[in-house]
């Protein structure tokens, strides 16, 4: 069974409860071909990192969002609904970017929206958030990105992508892919270092070339691990370029060195870094 953490159901119930904005209300039946439409003016003051709610009824299959006919970054294409209720969609920077200009519509197979909100969330500082929400991570599974994920994002100005997750460790199983073929494995778990409360891949060259090419879909596998407990996926963010995070001046004092938990820890300061300057 799917469970949720007290911490998570209570982040959640905050970031519902503050600051949110009403910017549809009333009853839609949406299929192919009848969407819901909400016009581009009223994300005029939307800024990344947003949550879009949607509340529904009567569901039976998924539902997806779109602008000017392409499904925005950060949706997943397997966002399967039924019965009455909400889902969540936390906005990019693509995603943002793409319904200021073109508006958004909400589409799927069979559902009634009754209301659709605008959330206030806090970010983290220097990470871009490609996804948030709960993926419960069991047996192997998958969450399957619409490729505006990447293309929406200048690879360039990113380090590493990190996982937020409440394993509670970090000997589980998680692969990025940009297909199921073997040369288009863009990285795993045994490529991965491991934080408190993550784990994150750094982005070489081939990765980011792998990244920009996807046209297809993101595919991000999980796997609780043998005989190891079920647990939750929060986030999936970006660690943005830190070139002056460790900066090596004869004014400041000296960078030492550490193994906190078999990671590598960089202390200046006072501020611990991982291995790639990320802020610990």
């Amino acid at each position: 069974m799917r469970k949720i953490s007290l911490v998570a159901l209570f982040a959640a119930l905050v970031a519902v409860n503050v600051n949110a904005t009403d910017l549809w209300t009333g009853s839609r039946y949406v299929t192919w071909g009848q969407e819901l439409q909400i016009e581009a003016s009223l994300f005029a003051d939307a800024q990344p990192g947003n949550a879009l709610k949607v509340f529904y009824t009567n569901a039976s299959d998924g539902i997806e969002f779109k602008a000017n006919d392409v499904n925005i970054a950060g949706s997943r294409k397997n966002a399967w609904i039924s019965g009455e209720g909400a889902y969540e969609l936390y906005l990019t920077p693509g995603a943002i970017d793409a319904i200021k200009a073109h508006g958004l519509d909400i589409v799927g197979a069979n559902f009634t929206v009754t209301k659709v909100e605008l959330n206030e969330v806090e970010g983290r500082e220097g990470m871009t958030t490609m996804w948030r929400g709960l993926y419960w991570a069991d047996g192997w599974g998958e969450m399957l990105f619409w490729p505006a994920i990447a293309s929406a994002v200048d690879w360039n100005d990113y380090s590493a992508i990190r996982v937020y997750h409440e394993a509670g460790r970090s000997d589980f199983e998680v692969n990025f892919k940009k297909s199921w073929a073997d040369d288009d494995h863009i990285g795993g778990i045994s490529d991965m270092t491991a934080g408190e409360g993550y784990v994150e891949l750094p982005l070489t060259d081939a990765r980011r070339a792998l990244l920009a090419s996807i046209d297809y879909e993101l595919i991000v596998q999980f796997y609780r691990g043998d005989d190891k407990a079920a647990f939750n996926v929060t986030e999936i963010a970006l660690v943005g370029n830190s070139p002056t995070a460790l900066s090596n001046t004869a004014v400041e004092s000296k960078a030492t060195k550490t193994f906190e938990n078999g990671q590598l820890v960089i202390i200046k300061n006072g501020v611990k870094y991982n291995a790639l300057g990320a802020q610990l």
